[in-house]
């Protein structure tokens, strides 16, 4: 069974290659990434990227739909946007 999957955190240090091994397994990928550019230059069309924040709520519910699962390969590395309202705990 072909689950989809998003990622974030497609193009960096942790995110690609879990990307890489998710398409390996046969699931389809959609990736949230900053630069559409980069990822399309590492990934090429075998995943779906969407353009977008991680930080962005709205970015996030959006390329979530219809998802089973979700991979976060990436960190903040400035914690004070929690403190900022950027992101919430359950949000």
């Amino acid at each position: 069974m072909t689950r989809m999957i998003l990622v974030l955190g497609a193009t960096g240090m942790l995110g690609e290659p879990a990307s890489r091994k998710l398409i390996e397994m046969g699931n389809h990928v959609r990736m949230l990434v900053r630069n559409v550019d980069k990822a399309r230059k590492i990934f090429g069309h075998v995943a779906e990227i969407v353009g977008g924040s991680a930080l962005s709520r709205d970015n996030i519910r959006s390329a979530m739909a219809g998802c089973d699962a979700v991979h976060v390969g990436f960190s903040i590395k400035q914690p004070p946007r929690y403190k900022q309202g950027l992101l919430k705990k359950g949000s």
